[in-house]
């Protein structure tokens, strides 16, 4: 975490986002925490099997306590090497767990999963048999190519929607008056705090 507040002492806030408008839902399947139709939205795109996200991850729980009437936090995927679908199993398992367990279970997974170093397709199946799961169901369904392309969407989207090649990114957006900024990388709590603040102005 020093590095990071090395990294972002004195780093700019980023600029508004003016290709076109980012899409933010609200529905059924999408994975938010915090207050529903908030002014501020985060959707964060990572890989749920990164020590990257790991390092994001407690900081924008955190962000999210401190600012409980304001935001929305949506988490979708980006698995950070493409070229290996062992890359998509923690993604491919949390859409599984999801599948049985709701948003509640998503989360639980995912607040579990970051705190395991590089997670492997055991490591995988065995964080998500701490959850009250059908682990055969689990196991098909992580086995199940449809689960991967699904996951793969969520990439597409970065990439088309953003152009954001980076993981994890942060796409701000400001839901009443359309304002969208992107924070790429890692990034400290007072840093993100920052941008919210500036775009709540």
């Amino acid at each position: 975490f020093e590095e990071i507040e090395s990294y972002t002492a004195g780093k700019p806030l980023p600029p508004p986002f003016i290709e076109k408008p980012v899409k933010v839902t609200y529905e059924n399947d999408e994975h938010t925490r915090g207050k529903r139709r908030a002014t501020i939205t985060i959707i964060e795109y990572a890989d749920l099997g990164s020590s990257y996200t790991a390092l994001t991850h407690e900081p924008l729980k955190q962000l999210l306590a401190n600012n409980p009437d304001t935001l929305q936090w949506t988490f979708r995927h980006y698995p950070s090497n493409n070229s290996n679908v062992n890359a998509y199993i923690p993604a491919m398992a949390s859409e599984c767990v999801y599948k049985q367990l709701g948003n509640e279970g998503f989360w639980e997974f995912a607040d579990l999963i970051t705190k395991v170093r590089r997670p492997g397709r055991s490591a995988v199946l065995e964080t998500a048999s701490k959850l009250n799961l059908d682990q055969e169901e689990l196991i098909d369904c992580v086995d199940n190519k449809r689960t991967f392309n699904y996951v793969v969407l969520d990439v597409q989207e970065a990439q088309v929607e953003t152009q954001i090649y980076v993981t994890p990114a942060f796409v701000f957006t400001n839901n009443d008056t359309d304002e969208v900024r992107i924070v790429e990388g890692i990034n400290t709590l007072e840093y993100m705090q920052a941008v919210v603040d500036e775009m709540l102005r």
